[in-house]
């Protein structure tokens, strides 16, 4: 398991892993009771964590979590079945193939 993001705000983790999960991308949230030690423990010790289940989800994880919040991207076209795909998606709906690299700027 790889761990993809901290926070002191439980929402935003949520938020992330919600985000995460529409494109098909399971994760574990940890620590969510350690607000209940703040004073006890030292602050960023107290912060909620989002986790990856599989370890081959990094790649596309994390380019997903690098986008700007509210980014669409062009529809494109898969790959492997030719299906067309709306933008703010990075896997195809009908086959699972996953979107093209994007060509660098």
């Amino acid at each position: 398991m790889v761990k993809l993001h901290t926070s002191p705000r439980p929402v935003d983790i949520h938020n992330l892993k919600n985000v995460l999960g529409a494109q098909g991308i399971a994760c574990e949230i940890r620590g969510e009771l350690r607000g209940m030690a703040v004073g006890e423990l030292p602050p960023n010790e107290c912060w909620v964590e989002l986790w990856l289940v599989d370890d081959a989800d990094e790649d596309l994880a994390r380019r997903i979590l690098a986008r700007p919040v509210g980014a669409t991207s062009p529809a494109w076209t898969c790959g492997k079945c030719g299906e067309s795909v709306e933008g703010q998606f990075d896997r195809c709906w009908k086959c699972e193939g996953d979107r093209p690299d994007e060509p660098p700027a």
